[in-house]
């Protein structure tokens, strides 16, 4: 190869390279904070699509749009609860998977992060049906029903291609 070929080589790589190794232009955040950002900003897209859901379910069955806010309001209150009670499972199944990465033989911890996914399961239980209560006392029972039976409905439209135990599409089966 000649000088003048290697040169050309050079300049066109450093051409192509430099904007790769170049600084985000002022405005723009780093990659790391725009995926944070995106990953918000998908979870409040998919809350807003369930509230929409729960929103379509509810006018189905025949709910007032008194009695749709009333329901919307139950739960949002309990979402701070139930998030609580997901943080502490979450940090409890951490702590019981370290124990078993590391090969503890230590009991006693085994133990405490066994009982304490028990007790947040069992929170999460009754924080559940603490919220159930309350949505029957607002909805008539057949608006209940019916609404519970909408949700069911486009949580399995959700996962089209999910398996039940025999193997076979759930949607193949009319389930």
């Amino acid at each position: 190869m000649t000088a003048k070929t290697t040169l050309a080589a050079v300049v066109a790589a450093s051409f192509f390279a430099l904007p790769a190794m170049a600084a985000p232009p002022k405005g723009q955040k780093p990659p790391a904070a725009a995926k944070a950002k995106n990953k918000a900003q998908a979870k409040r897209n998919k809350q807003n699509q369930r509230r929409a859901a729960l929103q379509t379910a509810l006018g189905k069955a025949g709910v007032s749009q008194a009695a749709q806010a009333r329901v919307l309001s139950v739960m949002k209150e309990n979402v701070a609860a139930r998030q609580a009670v997901r943080e502490a499972a979450r940090e409890h199944k951490k702590a019981l998977r370290e124990l078993v990465k590391s090969n503890s033989s230590d009991d006693a911890a085994f133990t405490r992060a066994m009982n304490g996914l028990k007790d947040a399961k069992k929170k999460m239980v009754t924080l559940r049906e603490k919220q159930d209560s309350e949505i029957q006392t607002i909805l008539t029972p057949s608006q209940y029903a019916k609404t519970r039976a909408h949700m069911q409905k486009a949580q399995r439209g959700a996962h089209p291609g999910k398996k039940n135990r025999r193997g076979k599409n759930k949607r193949a089966n009319g389930a």
